[in-house]
């Protein structure tokens, strides 16, 4: 147990390495062209399905490339890889964050918290976010985990339509609020994704470091324990004016 809780610690603090193969340079050039779709759904027409590890991780790479752009191409859906909606079990559609920004989103995903982040509405952007998260999902599915880049520009886009929001729905007092809501959401992405390595967003992804992080608050717990009952034993010895009350003080003395 000792060496597992050591082998944990040392993980939780190495950088952050790739998951799974690396899929190389495969970003996509963003269209310049302004999106327009008129607020409703696009129509997907997808190219033909990988049918190899590295094919799917090229694909998705490209799509993911895509979807996070300050830019979003008119064609992004069928960028989307042929067999997402096969593997997933829905098809990606575009959604718009308030300021009328064209985003690629899960039409089937939230925020992933108590009340969805309410009373601010943010579901636009933790959409788009669950999109990035399945795409990233999809690749290991094919075997082809792709580097932490792919995760990296996920979280960085969901950064941005989160404040995005804040910024076009409210004002004063209100829009402060949501921001603080705003960095909250972002923050507690971040730290998941660096406790699960940067890696594809799957439910066993970052034991090792899970594991690190806990053996460390036990080891600071029980340091913090010993300490607190040495005071305790002294404040009494004090006041009684007698030896060691407890026997921790009395073992160290």
């Amino acid at each position: 147990m000792l060496s597992l809780v050591v082998t944990g610690l040392a993980a939780a603090f190495q950088p952050a390495n790739a998951a799974g193969a690396d899929t190389g340079s495969a970003s996509a050039t963003i269209v310049s062209a302004q999106a327009s779709t008129g607020g409703k759904s696009a129509t997907k027409t997808n190219v033909s399905a990988p049918s190899t590890a590295l094919s799917a991780g090229v694909a998705t790479e490209e799509a993911i490339t895509m979807i996070t752009g300050s830019q979003l191409p008119n064609d992004v859906l069928s960028h989307i890889p042929a067999d997402f909606s096969q593997v997933m079990g829905y098809t990606p559609v575009i959604g718009h964050l308030a300021n009328g920004t064209p985003v690629a989103i899960n039409p089937n995903g939230g925020c992933s918290v108590i009340g969805g982040g309410r009373p601010f509405d943010l579901a636009v952007a933790c959409k788009a976010h669950d999109l990035g998260y399945d795409l990233l999902r999809y690749a290991h599915h094919h075997g082809a985990d792709l580097s932490p880049r792919a995760r990296h520009l996920v979280d960085d886009k969901f950064g941005t339509d989160l404040f995005t929001q804040c910024a076009a729905l409210y004002t004063g007092g209100r829009s402060q609020a949501c921001d603080v809501m705003a960095a909250s959401f972002d923050a507690g992405v971040g730290f998941n994704s660096w406790r699960q390595d940067f890696g594809a967003p799957i439910s066993d992804a970052g034991q090792v470091r899970t594991i690190g992080i806990l053996g460390l608050g036990l080891i600071l717990l029980y340091f913090l324990a010993r300490r607190t009952l040495r005071v305790v034993n002294r404040s009494l010895q004090r006041m009684r004016g007698r030896g060691p009350v407890l026997a921790i003080d009395a073992a160290s003395a």
